[in-house]
C-alpha cells in the first residue's frame, strides 16, 4: 500500500469515535437478574414480540410485590439516556399512587445512585407509567419519600400499545435530588398490585443507555 494512503487510513482510524455507544440490560435470562420479594411474588417471564428482536419482559401481579434487580456500574456522564419501551394490558385498581394504600403500578423502572459508602446513601429514581398524574410530575415514594422518588415516564391509560420512554437520568436527579451524581449502581424493574389487592400485566422491554437519546 501508498505509504501517503496508509498515513491516510491510519489517520482517520485515529480519529474516528463511534457515534453511537450504549449499555443494555436485557431480559432474556433471568438468571442474570436477583430477585427481591416485598408481597408474594409477580411473575416474570420473558417472551417474543414481533415489534423486538429480543425477548421482552411479561409482568404479571396478583396481589403481589416482586421486583428483578441487577446491580450496575454505568457512568452517567457518559451514558445518562435511558429508553425502553413498555406495555400495559391492565392497570392495578388505584386512583391516586401518592397514597400508601394504592402505591401500585404496572411497570416501575427503577435507578439508584449510592453517593456514600453504604446503602443508607443511596437515592432512587422510580419511573412508572400510571394514567392518575400527569406527565413528568413527581412525588416522594410513600413509604420512603427522602429516598425514592416517583417520576411518572407516561400518563396515559391506553392499553395494549407498546410507548417508548426516553430519560435523561443524570438531569433527572439533579432535578429531584438537586445534586449531580456520576453512577448507576442498581437498576430495578418490579410490577405490583398488592396496597390495591388488584391484579396488573404488562410487557417491558430492553432497557438502554445511550450517551444521546435513542
Amino acid at each position: 500500500m501508498n505509504m501517503r494512503i496508509l498515513a491516510v487510513v491510519l489517520i482517520a482510524i485515529f480519529f474516528i469515535t463511534p457515534a453511537f455507544s450504549a449499555i443494555k440490560l436485557d431480559f432474556s435470562d433471568l438468571s442474570q437478574w436477583d430477585v427481591k420479594v416485598f408481597e408474594r411474588e409477580t411473575h416474570y417471564q420473558p417472551v417474543n414480540d414481533p415489534k423486538f428482536s429480543e425477548p421482552v419482559l411479561h409482568g404479571k401481579s396478583e396481589n403481589g410485590a416482586s421486583g428483578l434487580l441487577q446491580e450496575t456500574d454505568i457512568d452517567l456522564n457518559k451514558t445518562p439516556w435511558l429508553s425502553y419501551w413498555w406495555k400495559v394490558e391492565s392497570f392495578p385498581g388505584t386512583t391516586d399512587e401518592k397514597l400508601k394504600v394504592q402505591d401500585d403500578f404496572a411497570w416501575r423502572v427503577s435507578v439508584t445512585v449510592t453517593p456514600g459508602i453504604t446503602m443508607m446513601s443511596s437515592k432512587t429514581i422510580v419511573y412508572v407509567w400510571t394514567p392518575n398524574q400527569p406527565e413528568d410530575s413527581a412525588w416522594g415514594n410513600p413509604f420512603a419519600p427522602k429516598q425514592f422518588k416517583m417520576l411518572a415516564a407516561t400518563a396515559t391509560d391506553q392499553k395494549d400499545t407498546w410507548v417508548k420512554v426516553t430519560r435523561n437520568v443524570r438531569e433527572d436527579f439533579k432535578r429531584l435530588y438537586g445534586e449531580d451524581f456520576d453512577t448507576l449502581t442498581v437498576v430495578a424493574a418490579t410490577s405490583d398490585s398488592d396496597n390495591t389487592h388488584s391484579t396488573s400485566s404488562a410487557f417491558l422491554s430492553t432497557l438502554f443507555f445511550s450517551e444521546s437519546p435513542n
